[in-house]
Order: C-alpha cells, then structure tokens, then sequence
C-alpha cells in the first residue's frame, strides 16, 4: 500500500515521545483528520479523527448492505426469467400460509 500522508500528516515514533497530547489532538489531528506514525522509516499506523472514523465504518455498513442486496439479486434473478408454466400455482381460496404448510410438511415426510 502506498503512503497517502504527505510530509507534515506523518510523525515519527521519536517526534510522538515529545508530542503533548494538546498539540496531537487539538492541533495536528484536527487539522489533518489522518496522521500516519513512521517508525524505523516505514509507515505502522495511522490515527484518525473520531469523526473520520465514523464515517468509515458507516460507509462500511452501507457497503456491506449493497453488497448483501447484490448478491440476492444476483441468487433469484433467475426466478425472473422463469416461464409461467414453472411457476406454482395457488387457487385464490387457499390462504398463502396454507399454501406454504404444504410444502413443509412434503418435506417433513421425505426419508
């Protein structure tokens, strides 16, 4: 993964140690939201804004969900494209839940 932080987002582990927590928090992570931490001259972390973090995991979410209704789509599209006459008929007087019993007890009785 490639560094997203420019010079000034990114502080080393020995430039942390002599950080105040006023200066971090209230200076460099509101101004940037993101700030990635360098030790031994690669990147090993990244701490975000609260806010930041919300908004990825709600955007995660939403992601997860669009993905979940696309994979459904995707299982019983199929269903769409079926034929009448491969459709299971129900009579009008026959209540769905009747009509669905019906075919839980068939498979009931199956060995």
């Amino acid at each position: 993964m490639s560094n997203p932080f420019t010079n000034k987002r990114v502080i080393s582990s020995n430039e942390l140690a002599i950080l105040s927590m006023h200066q971090l928090f209230d200076e460099m992570l509101t101004l940037y939201h993101t700030m990635g931490l360098i030790h031994n001259d690669k990147l090993r972390a990244v701490l975000l804004d609260i806010d930041v973090y919300e908004q990825m995991i709600q955007r995660l979410k939403e992601l997860e969900n669009r993905y979940e209704d696309i994979e459904y789509a995707n299982q019983f599209a199929y269903r769409m494209d079926l034929p009448d006459e491969h459709w299971i008929r129900r009579s009008g007087s026959t209540s769905r839940l009747t009509f669905l019993q019906h075919f839980t007890n068939r498979d009931d009785s199956s060995p």
